[in-house]
C-alpha cells in the first residue's frame, strides 16, 4: 500500500480528510479490540488493559505491576477515579483527575484512558501525534490568513509542542481543541483523526 499523498499548502478540507483517512488505514485495527467497551468508569482489569494497549513491550510487565499493586493498597480508588476523569466537565479536569494513578500520571497513558471512556470526546495525546501536528502546523500555516482551513491552522499554531514532540499535560486542552477542529471541519471520527496522526508520524 503506497503512502498517502502528501499536504500542500494550498489543501483545502477534502485534501486533509483525504490524507487523513488514507493515513488511518495504515492503523492496524485489531490493535484496539484490546481496549475495554467504553464506560463510565474502569475497574483494575480495564485498566490493565488500557496500560497494556498503551506500554511500549519493554515496559508492560513493570506497568501492569504497578496497577496491580496501586489497586492492592487502594482497593476501589481506580473506579472512583476514572469515574471522576470521565465525568469531568473539562479536559484539563478529567486529565488531572487520574493522575494520582501511577502510570496515568502522563498525558500518554491519562489521555489513553480517557479515549477508551469516551472516543467522541477524547483522543490519546502522545509524541507520534504531536510530530504529526507539528508537521501539519508548518504545511498549514498559510491557511491562517483566511483559506478554507483557518481554523485548524489557527488551534494548530495555538498548541505549543516542546522539543521532541513530548506530549506535555499543560498542552492537553490545546491539543484537543486541535484535534476537534480537525474532526469537525474534515467530519472524520475523533478515533479516525487518532488513528491518522499516530500513523504518519510527521510523515
Amino acid at each position: 500500500m503506497p503512502f498517502p499523498r502528501q499536504l500542500a499548502p494550498t489543501a483545502d478540507k477534502s485534501d486533509l480528510t483525504a490524507w487523513l483517512t488514507e493515513w488511518s488505514l495504515f492503523y492496524p485495527f485489531d490493535y484496539d479490540d484490546q481496549l475495554p467497551a467504553a464506560s463510565g468508569s474502569f475497574g483494575l482489569a480495564a485498566l490493565r488493559s488500557i496500560v497494556s494497549w498503551k506500554s511500549e513491550k519493554r515496559f508492560k510487565a513493570s506497568n501492569d505491576v504497578k496497577i496491580v499493586n496501586y489497586n492492592t493498597v487502594n482497593p476501589g480508588l481506580i473506579v472512583a477515579i476514572t469515574g471522576a476523569a470521565l465525568a469531568a466537565a473539562t479536559d484539563g479536569a478529567a486529565l488531572a483527575a487520574l493522575l494520582g494513578i501511577p502510570v496515568a500520571q502522563g498525558p500518554a497513558f491519562g489521555s489513553a484512558v480517557l479515549m477508551a471512556g469516551d472516543p467522541n470526546r477524547w483522543t490519546v495525546f502522545d509524541r507520534m501525534a504531536n510530530t504529526s501536528l507539528r508537521k501539519m502546523s508548518a504545511v498549514l500555516a498559510p491557511q491562517a490568513a483566511g483559506g478554507p482551513l483557518q481554523r485548524v491552522a489557527l488551534a494548530l499554531a495555538a498548541l505549543p509542542i516542546p522539543a521532541g514532540n513530548v506530549a506535555v499535560a499543560a498542552n492537553w486542552p490545546a491539543y484537543m481543541k486541535c484535534c476537534r477542529e480537525i474532526s469537525a471541519i474534515t467530519w472524520l471520527s475523533l478515533r479516525t483523526v487518532d488513528r491518522a496522526l499516530y500513523e504518519a508520524r510527521g510523515r
